[in-house]
């Protein structure tokens, strides 16, 4: 076994992710933020944590819980990934601009439903779970059950979080 995950009886991949403590102990760049505890962070974001002194690259693997982002150490192995807590991870002040734009002007795309029979061009307005709300043209609103969307949306919502 490589890394933090295992197999589980269904076959899927678990992770089980340390939390770790990395506090702020250097001055953070002009050109970066703290990470904003509001705002989403989607797979493949790059951030930077404070280890050994120095700011090291990391990638969001995904959102965790409590304010916990899973991340991944940029110049370490898998071994190393876990959570960190967001007030301990920085973001450039221009990708922090550029996730902000686009939870202000959600991205407009065709949806289709897992038949093919059923496609809207529309942005998404909110996720829970199971299920999306997406918004059309004309301001109707649609909700739709994930497990109904195309494994391609599935998997942009996956993406997109």
């Amino acid at each position: 076994m490589s890394g933090n995950g295992f197999n589980t009886p269904s076959g899927t991949t678990a992770f089980l992710l340390q939390v770790q403590n990395n506090p702020i102990d250097i001055p953070i760049p002009k050109e970066a933020d703290l990470l904003p505890l509001d705002i989403s962070v989607p797979r493949g974001t790059k951030l930077a944590a404070c280890s050994g002194k120095r700011w090291n690259y990391v990638t969001v693997l995904k959102e965790g819980t409590e304010d916990n982002v899973a991340i991944h150490w940029d110049d370490r192995t898998s071994d190393f990934d876990g959570l960190i807590h967001r007030s301990q991870l920085i973001i450039r002040k221009s990708d922090l601009r550029k996730l902000k734009a686009k939870i202000a002007k959600p991205e407009k795309r065709q949806w289709t439903d897992a038949t093919g029979k059923f496609k809207v061009e529309a942005k998404l307005i909110s996720r829970t779970e199971t299920h999306v709300t997406l918004g059309k043209e004309d301001g109707k609103e649609v909700k739709l059950a994930i497990e109904k969307l195309s494994a391609a949306d599935q998997k942009w919502l996956k993406e997109n979080p």
